[in-house]
């Protein structure tokens, strides 16, 4: 004889009523079919969801990432320039100093003493000045114009395209002439020039000579007897 499954709608006033919605609902809803295809339909919505919502944060923080970058790139590039600017005028007044100091040295030993010193000319150079206010070697011979004839100016170019100089006073005078001493002369010392007429950084050898009234300073060509 087979059980009969009891027949418990004569119950159906005792059971709460929230089993008995569920019960209704899971009655309403398939466990496949159309049912499935819903549920599956707002899992992925609330993925996409999620996805879309993430990428917008990133942009946001990257935007503000950059807002903070940028400033600091530009004051990095402008202390950048700053310091190779002040490197290369810190070079040429250790070069103004060097032609200086030994101008001195060979002065102080009289007539006919010499040396030969290597210089290091720095970036953005454009000229070097020896006595610019006087044209002629001769014109040392005058008492008046001794004072006048101990500059020495380095002209320095910066990476902005302004022009600055660096002032050196010698202890003698001096001037750049090649050839016999008391004949013309130029103020502007032969060195190292490219073809647009700046001078060229780098090493270069000096000779500086005691021609009696004043200092001469010549760059080495070799060949050519000083």
């Amino acid at each position: 004889m087979k059980n009969k499954l009891p027949n418990i709608s004569k119950y159906a006033n005792l059971l709460p009523k929230r089993i008995l919605s569920r019960a209704q609902n899971a009655r309403k809803v398939p466990s496949g079919g159309l049912g499935r295809e819903k549920n599956y339909a707002l899992e992925n919505f609330e993925i996409k969801s999620l996805k879309g919502q993430s990428a917008v944060e990133t942009l946001l923080i990257a935007g503000v990432g950059l807002l903070f970058l940028i400033p600091l790139v530009l004051m990095f590039y402008s202390s950048t320039n700053l310091g190779l600017d002040d490197l290369s005028r810190m070079q040429a007044k250790a070069m103004a100093q060097q032609i200086a100091d030994a101008a001195g040295q060979v002065w102080y030993e009289g007539k006919g003493a010499r040396r030969t010193i290597l210089v290091n000319a720095p970036d953005g150079i454009s000229d070097i000045f020896l006595s610019p206010e006087i044209s002629r070697v001769g014109e040392f011979s005058l008492e008046q114009n001794k004072a006048k004839g101990k500059d020495i100016i380095i002209k320095i170019e910066d990476e902005s395209g302004g022009q600055s100089q660096i002032v050196y006073i010698s202890p003698a005078p001096v001037f750049s002439s090649v050839g016999a001493a008391g004949g013309d002369a130029k103020a502007s010392l032969d060195y190292n020039r490219g073809v647009d007429g700046k001078l060229s950084p780098g090493l270069s050898v000096l000779i500086i000579k005691n021609e009696g009234t004043y200092v001469n300073i010549v760059r080495f060509y070799p060949g050519i007897n000083y």
